[in-house]
Order: structure tokens, then sequence, then C-alpha cells
């Protein structure tokens, strides 16, 4: 087969860039519909690089949104969400980037002042893990009981698990995300902690056992709320 010349891989790189270019432009674009025509709307737009994974990055979009007081858009979906205050449209888009990094772009266009102001403060909402109402979503409790392997687990505090994938330990407050596969699940602690629970639903659907990723046994039993 005939090795590619390098102005054709460069040509190639050159229409990839063309074509993102495009998509947004066309978000820009679906930005500035959402606003009122009576007057050209002002826009601002920024970008982040964060070290979280695509799924943390799709759930803190709507989350962001909810904490500034915007109102989503019922077609938000995949990789992107939109949201409307007054007089100001967002939207914020999720793209992989290298070193297993997320690029976030953050557009906001308003019929008046501070879609500035607005952009930075949905950029700092998606530097904070679990940024909307901890307290007032949904989730199941649970006593966390545990113990080196060979011995009995004890209580130690509790386990809320929330219905949009964190999990939240007493012990020493932190935060993680959990997720299930048939009757498995898995609560990974990281990055406030290295550990990574595996544990097993009963058919009930009121215990869990299993171990943490040192062997450490785990029984967690459901609180009746």
């Amino acid at each position: 087969m005939k090795k590619p010349s390098t102005w054709t891989i460069l040509s190639a790189q050159s229409q990839v860039r063309s074509y993102c270019s495009i998509i947004f432009c066309g978000l820009l674009l679906c930005v500035s519909a959402r606003v009122s025509s009576a007057q050209a709307p002002g826009w601002s737009r920024g970008q982040q690089n964060l070290a979280i994974t695509y799924d943390e990055c799709v759930r803190r979009m709507p989350a962001a949104l909810q904490a500034e007081g915007y109102a989503q858009d019922p077609n938000s979906g995949g990789n992107f969400v939109a949201g409307s205050k007054a007089v100001h449209t967002a939207v914020i888009i999720c793209s992989p980037a290298p070193e297993s990094r997320m690029l976030v772009q953050i557009v906001v266009a308003s019929n008046g002042d501070g879609g500035g102001v607005e952009r930075q403060r949905l950029q700092a909402q998606m530097e904070r893990p679990g940024a909307v109402n901890k307290n007032n979503d949904s989730y199941t409790t649970w006593t966390w009981a545990y113990a080196p392997p060979g011995q009995q687990p004890e209580p130690h505090g509790e386990v809320r698990m929330y219905a949009d994938g964190r999990a939240w330990w007493s012990g020493d407050g932190r935060w993680g995300k959990w997720s299930r596969s048939g009757n498995q699940i898995v609560i990974d602690w990281r990055p406030q902690n290295s550990s990574v629970d595996t544990l097993y639903l009963s058919r009930d659907g009121t215990v869990m056992t299993g171990a943490n990723k040192d062997g450490w046994n785990i029984r967690a039993t459901l609180q009746r709320q």
C-alpha cells in the first residue's frame, strides 16, 4: 500500500480543523438564534481543560446550569447542554482532550450586559464536583461496615448513593461516583481517595457485600427511609 505523502496528511488535518470550526460556528448560530433578534446579541466564549472523565464532565454540565439559575433546553443531549436565564443563553460542550482530560467549551450569548461574568460563573461551576443541591437530591443511605481480610466487618458511618451517580461517605466526607452493572456495584472514590469498592447487591436489594481494591471486606445494609 502506498504511504500517504506529508502533504496529504497535512491536508486531511486542515480539513478536520475546518469541520470543527464549522461545527462550533453552527453552535454559536444556534445560541444567537435563541436570543431575541430585537438586539444583536453579544457573546462570550471560554474553554477549560479539566482532569475529569467524560461521564463526570457530562454530569457537571446540567448541574452547572442549574446552579446558576438557567432553565435547561429540553433538546440538550449527548456532549452538550443549553439553557436560558433572563437575557442570557448558554451552551456547554464536553469533548475528549489528550492525556485523558476533557475540553470544556462554554458560550454565553446575551441581549444585555454580563455575558462574560455569566460565562465565568459557569466555568467555576464546572470545576466543582457535585455542583448542585447535594442535600436535596434523592439518595439511598447504607450503613457502612468494613474490616481487614479475615475479620468481621464493623460499622463505620454511612454511605449515601445519589440517583445521579454520586456517592458520599460520612467517615471523612469524601465524594465519589458509583455505577451498576447487573447486581455489581462499583464505587470509585478517586481522586479524593485511591480506594475503589466492588460490591454485589442481594436479590432483595437491601444488602451489598464485597471488598475494596486492598481486599478489605465490606458489608453495606440499606437503611429504611
